[in-house]
């Protein structure tokens, strides 16, 4: 079987690695700024770059599996919601399973899109196990809760910087 795609097989994996290194320094610079033992010793983070449709492109080596399908969901979410209203400098966050593509409520995701010839072209995404966003418990986690809002802090998918100004009614609801 002939392929007729015009691939060059050696660009192909030169880019391949190149995003898979944006994403392996994105997550290392994450864990040496950190403060949190979640993320400095725990590497409870994970970064990734998604297409313009939200489909994973590249993930760190390090990335947990499941913080990987909650950005996805996330990346979708932002699309399906925001559509052609996303700008350059646009930075979104959420952390809502129900709404935002989460998996708990300490797991933070945001997510910037990446434009070229001011055509929207991807989306990098990186999420946070925080050590508390309140909640019925300390730590946000305990079992028997009966209702979502009893984890701690709901984020759906909300526009926390627009073309690079940061959206101040937001900030200060998350502070």
């Amino acid at each position: 079987m002939r392929n007729n795609t015009n691939l060059d097989p050696i660009a192909l994996e030169i880019n391949w690695n190149a995003l898979k290194s944006i994403t392996d320094e994105c997550f290392l610079t994450i864990m040496r700024s950190a403060f949190s033992t979640n993320i400095k010793e725990r590497h409870g983070h994970s970064t990734a770059i998604a297409d313009a449709q939200g489909r994973l492109i590249a993930q760190a080596e390090n990335a947990l599996p499941i913080h990987l399908a909650s950005m996805v969901g996330l990346m979708r979410h932002i699309i399906d919601q925001y559509g052609s209203s996303i700008a350059p400098g646009d930075v979104f966050i959420g952390n809502d399973p129900h709404v935002a593509g989460g998996t708990h409520l300490p797991d933070i995701n945001l997510a910037m899109p990446v434009f070229a010839e001011g055509r929207l072209v991807g989306l990098v995404a990186n999420i946070v196990h925080h050590a508390d966003v309140g909640g019925a418990a300390v730590g946000s986690m305990s079992g028997g809760l009966d209702e979502i809002y009893k984890e701690g802090l709901r984020i759906p998918i909300a526009r926390l910087y627009s073309e690079g100004k940061l959206q101040d009614d937001i900030f200060r609801l998350l502070l």
